[in-house]
C-alpha cells in the first residue's frame, strides 16, 4: 500500500476479474481448497458457514450447496462481483470485519483466509469473529508466516505476519477457547509462489 493511497482505495482495487482465473490455476489454491473441503467432511453438511473477507467468492463457490453460505467483504467491488458469480447460492454483505452483520452465536463455521494480516487491529477483528461463531463452532483461518521478506508486507498491504505461537495467542486472547489443529501450510512452496506473484 503506497503512502498516498487510502485504505479504501487499496482494497477496492486489490482484486480484479483476472485474479479469479489465476486462483483457479494456482496450485497453492487448489491444495487449500482441497484441505478445507476434506476438513469440512468431519462436520454435518447443513451448517451455516461465513467467509470473512470473501474476496471474489472463490472459496464459497467451491463449497457444497448443502451448507447455508454467507460472505462479507470490505470492498464494494468484491461484493458486487461475488454476488453475480455466486448467483444466489450465498448471501454476500459489504461490511467491516470490526462490525459483522450477524447476531452473536449465529454461525457454525467461520472462514478467514489470508485476511487478518491486512487488518490494522487484528485483536479487535478476532473478537468480532469470535462473537458471531456459536459455542462449539469453529474458525478455519489462514495467515502468512514470518518467512516472507520485509518489503512483502508493504507491497501486499500487510500489517502483521505470524508464527504458530503468535497466531495461537491472538486467537486465545480474543475469544477462542482452543486451537484444535494446524492444517498443512507448505511454507517453502508458498514463499516461492509469492515471490513470483509479487515481484
Amino acid at each position: 500500500m503506497s503512502s498516498d493511497q487510502s485504505y479504501d482505495d487499496f482494497y477496492e482495487e486489490f482484486f480484479e476479474e483476472k485474479d479469479n482465473v489465476s486462483y483457479m490455476v494456482d496450485a497453492r489454491m487448489r491444495v487449500r481448497r482441497d484441505t478445507i473441503l476434506n476438513y469440512l467432511k468431519e462436520f454435518p453438511s447443513n451448517l451455516k458457514i461465513l467467509d470473512i473477507g470473501c474476496g471474489l467468492g472463490d472459496v464459497l463457490a467451491e463449497l457444497p450447496d448443502s451448507y447455508t453460505l454467507f460472505g462479507v467483504d470490505y470492498a464494494k467491488s468484491n461484493v458486487s462481483y461475488a454476488k453475480t458469480r455466486l448467483k444466489g447460492n450465498a448471501e454476500i454483505f459489504n461490511s467491516s470485519i470490526y462490525e459483522l452483520p450477524f447476531d452473536s452465536n449465529s454461525i457454525d463455521i467461520g472462514l478467514c483466509l489470508e485476511v487478518l494480516e491486512h487488518i490494522e487491529n487484528d485483536e479487535k477483528a478476532v473478537r468480532e469473529i469470535s462473537r458471531v461463531i456459536k459455542p462449539g463452532g469453529i474458525l478455519i483461518a489462514a495467515v502468512p508466516y514470518t518467512y516472507y521478506w520485509k518489503s512483502y508486507k508493504k507491497l501486499l498491504g500487510h500489517f502483521s505476519h505470524y508464527t504458530r505461537k503468535s497466531f495461537s495467542k491472538l486467537l486465545l486472547d480474543n475469544g477462542f477457547s482452543t486451537v484444535d489443529k494446524f492444517l498443512p501450510n507448505y511454507y517453502r512452496w508458498h514463499q516461492k509462489y509469492s515471490r513470483k506473484y509479487a515481484c
